[in-house]
């Protein structure tokens, strides 16, 4: 009986159980929903509509639950109880709300890659069964501190700010921990060395400052590190380099300096990337590089590594890329390039990077038969002589090629025109010379072309006209000749530069340069370009800057310019410009310089706008400007009206009339003086005596023999340039001068019975031996023979050739071209002395 009535209370307890059991079970997994109703309470926007299965309360159930959006519930003793919540990238907007700590089940949270703001709830601090939190809002609560079961910690790209909270160091079985992309400031902590179950560390892209600590010797089991983009600085401790199981290193863009460990390719096997980019390194390359055989980016661009780049470094045929620009490495002898033969084992090789630093000697051609999967290669900066290797073309997947400011001689390959989808080709600052590769034009991928600084000669090719993605052209500073190809100056997608300055190029501005309606800068300056300026340069609305000057063109200013308001450097200086001012400069706000000068510009002076800054202004050397501000120093304008053009021919008549009788009787009255003087001297026979030898001794020479002597008076018979008979000017002092640079390098005279019998440099225009001509047939491969022996020199004498012979001989035949108009300017000139004398003195 005790029995029974024993085993009715045991049911009625288990019972009474079940139902609180139930009962409790009901009220978490409501308290679950309304969490959730409440997160979604203040999203205000949901672009995705990944929110629109989450129902109100009244018509949830836990089944029903776990079937919402980014909802995972759990089984067994979780059963009905959200364990996941993971609404990553879905454009959500709004704040977190503070009921998801009401999630005692969480184990994963990931709100990453929406737009929620606001801080980060302390109550998540609640969530104790939190092992992976993965959030992009708010600032570091340290209540996160609690979740002692956390081993995923992501709150990169936030606006978090402040000091990393100390409580982290609660966080011992934390295998992932990324902070990156914030505003994170103060020292790297000492308690990272206690997470010694960290994998991964990523702190890069803050405001860390100081040193880093000796605290990795602990954290034996990273993989990746980076506390790149920071601002640490000082040196690195030894232990950062012990890490053997280390993959991925970061430390670029910061202040760190110190040298690399010799030894770091063998305690560090498994590197796969290496980055210290921008910082203060300095010292030698590690040769042991070469032994981490998994290595596939090695990058130590900007620092201050010395020596040789080791020979064997891209031995494992893994490297992807390769930069180790910007930096004081050196190459003199081939043997210094055998890295380049290295690199060519690299089958995946998308990258190299070896530009500003002290490279010279030769390019090997080796620099052709690298992976074909290149999409750069930079070697600008350096001291590289010799060709441009041929073979370039091979690599289709170029982007960017960059050869720029170097001593490369010859020829562009032609070949280059193949890169089908290269976006930049920079070789300014060379000696390169020939004409402009037309292939270049079927680069129809290309945005910027530099080709400034060299010796390039002949027409732009019209074929550039094709380069429809080009934003940006600079061939300036080389002797190309011939008019504008309209094809070029109407590249609708230019809108940076356009560059054809201090070249010869002649005739008009073609009109066609109103298509360039998104250009921010023109420079046309310092050619031979005639006529007027095109009234259609006003359609180009966004000129910031136009750079006229040095031309022949004429005529007025075009009235049409007045839509250029946001112009800001104007110079038309040295040309033969005529008429007016116009007065709509006066209300171009943004105007900073302006340059009229050596112009024949005339009327009075405007003085409102950048008038009023004579600083900013220039107009000396006009033809009949008035008025103005006092510090322009022109007379004041009359203040009659302005005459009709019948009277103006009226006045000039009678003025030149007027003038001309009065001369004639002065003359008149003068003969008749002079001649009543010599018949009542005494001396009068004696003169005419005298009068009789003289013509006995000088013969005289009457006019028609002096027609025909002198070919009609041909302009050839004039003195002129090195006496060869055209009229003195600027390009006969350069054509002089180029002679005389000849003189030095041969030893000989243009006068030298070897040229032409003794005679003149005529022979030069024809068909005979000139100085000229005797040094441009030896040119290039025989310059040693016509060198001046007696020349003092020693070293190497290729290196002589290169940087000296070459160099000079080319500079003094292209100051004595045919016709004159090829000529380069005594600016051009001046400046390649100076380079050839740095090249010499380096």
């Amino acid at each position: 009986m005790e029995t029974k009535q024993g085993l009715r209370l045991l049911c009625v307890l288990t019972l009474v159980l079940l139902q609180l059991f139930t009962t409790i079970c009901h009220s978490n997994t409501d308290n679950d929903i309304r969490a959730l109703l409440s997160f979604k309470s203040l999203i205000r926007e949901d672009p995705l509509n990944a929110l629109s299965s989450w129902n109100n309360l009244g018509s949830s159930t836990s089944n029903g639950t776990c079937r919402w959006t980014g909802v995972i519930c759990g089984s067994r003793l979780s059963t009905g109880r959200v364990i996941s919540l993971q609404l990553r990238g879905l454009g959500l907007v709004g704040t977190i709300s503070p009921h998801l700590g009401n999630l005692t089940r969480l184990r994963v949270l990931d709100l990453s890659d929406n737009k929620l703001e606001g801080e980060i709830p302390p109550s998540l601090g609640d969530c104790l069964a939190l092992h992976n939190l993965n959030l992009s809002t708010g600032t570091i609560p340290s209540s996160m501190g609690q979740l002692s079961k956390l081993d995923v910690l992501n709150i990169r790209k936030n606006n978090i700010s402040g000091l990393i909270p100390s409580s982290f160091a609660n966080l011992t079985v934390l295998t992932f921990f990324s902070i990156s992309v914030n505003y994170v400031h103060g020292n790297i902590p000492q308690w990272l060395g206690n997470l010694t179950m960290l994998t991964e560390l990523n702190i890069a892209g803050n405001m860390m400052s100081g040193h880093v600590p000796p605290i990795f010797s602990k954290l034996t089991s990273l993989e990746f590190i980076s506390i790149a983009s920071n601002k640490l600085e000082g040196a690195v401790h030894p232990s950062l380099f012990n890490l053997s199981s280390l993959e991925l290193l970061n430390l670029g863009l910061n202040q760190l300096s110190g040298s690399l460990p010799p030894d770091m390719g063998f305690t560090l096997p498994n590197l796969r990337v290496f980055s210290i980019f921008y910082n203060k390194f300095e010292g030698q390359i590690p040769a042991s590089i070469s032994n981490i055989s998994a290595l596939q980016t090695f990058n130590i661009h900007g620092n201050r590594f010395q020596g040789r780049i080791p020979p064997n470094i891209g031995m494992n045929g893994l490297l992807t890329g390769f930069e180790v620009g910007n930096n004081d490495l050196q190459a003199t002898g081939p043997r210094d390039w055998d890295f380049l033969t290295s690199l060519a084992n690299c089958s995946n090789l998308w990258g190299i990077n070896i530009q500003l630093n002290n490279l010279s000697g030769i390019l090997p051609n080796t620099i052709a038969n690298l992976s074909q999967e290149l999409q750069y290669i930079l070697v600008g900066g350096n001291q590289i002589a010799g060709n441009i290797p041929a073979g370039i073309g091979r690599y289709y997947k170029l982007s960017r090629l960059e050869f720029a400011d170097n001593l490369f001689t010859g020829t562009i390959p032609s070949d280059i025109g193949k890169l089908s989808n290269l976006h930049e080709l920079s070789l300014f600052q060379n000696r390169l010379h020939g004409e402009i590769p037309l292939p270049l034009g079927n680069m129809t991928q290309l945005n910027l072309l530099l080709l400034s600084t060299n010796y390039l000669e002949g027409r732009i090719p019209a074929t550039l006209g094709n380069l429809s993605m080009l934003r940006s052209i600079d061939i300036s500073n080389n002797l190309l000749t011939g008019k504008i190809p309209q094809e070029v100056i109407s590249i609708s997608s230019l809108t940076e530069v356009c560059n054809l300055s201090s070249n010869a190029l002649s005739g008009p501005i073609p009109p066609q340069i109103g298509h360039l309606v998104n250009l921010v800068t023109v420079d046309l300056s310092s050619n031979k370009l005639s006529g007027e300026i095109p009234s259609t340069l006003g359609n180009c609305l966004e000129l910031r800057a136009l750079y006229l000057q040095g031309n022949l063109l004429s005529g007025q200013i075009p009235k049409d310019l007045s839509a250029l308001r946001g112009i800001e450097l104007l110079d038309l200086s040295d040309n033969r410009l005529s008429g007016p001012i116009p007065e709509f400069l006066e209300s171009f706000q943004l105007l900073k310089v302006l340059n009229f000068s050596f112009n024949l510009l005339s009327g009075p002076v405007p003085r409102k706008g950048i008038f009023s800054n004579a600083s900013s202004v220039s107009l000396e050397s006009n033809g009949a400007l008035c008025g103005g501000s006092i510090v322009f120093n022109f007379p004041a304008c009359p203040s009659q009206p302005p005459e009709s053009p019948a009277q103006r021919r009226h006045l000039l008549i009678l003025i030149i009339s007027i003038v001309g009788a009065s001369v004639l009787i002065m003359i008149c009255t003068a003969g008749c003086y002079c001649v009543k003087k010599l018949k009542s001297s005494p001396g009068g026979a004696n003169r005419d005596q005298d009068s009789t030898l003289l013509n006995v001794i000088y013969q005289r020479i009457s006019y028609a023999e002096l027609y025909m002597a002198t070919n009609s008076f041909s302009e050839e018979n004039l003195i002129g340039q090195y006496g060869m008979g055209t009229e003195i000017s600027k390009d006969g002092d350069v054509f002089s001068f180029g002679v005389l640079l000849l003189e030095i390098l041969t030893g000989r005279r243009p006068t030298d019975s070897y040229f032409h019998d003794g005679t003149s440099l005529d022979s030069y225009f024809h068909d005979g031996t000139s100085l000229p001509k005797y040094v441009e047939r030896a040119s290039p491969d025989r310059l040693l023979d016509v060198v001046d022996r007696t020349m003092p020199h020693n070293g190497d004498t290729q290196e002589i050739i290169d940087l000296f012979v070459a160099p000079v001989s080319r500079l003094g035949l292209a100051c004595c071209s045919v016709p004159r108009s090829q000529r380069i300017s005594m600016v051009r000139v001046v400046k390649e002395l100076s380079a050839i004398k740095k090249a010499c003195e380096e």
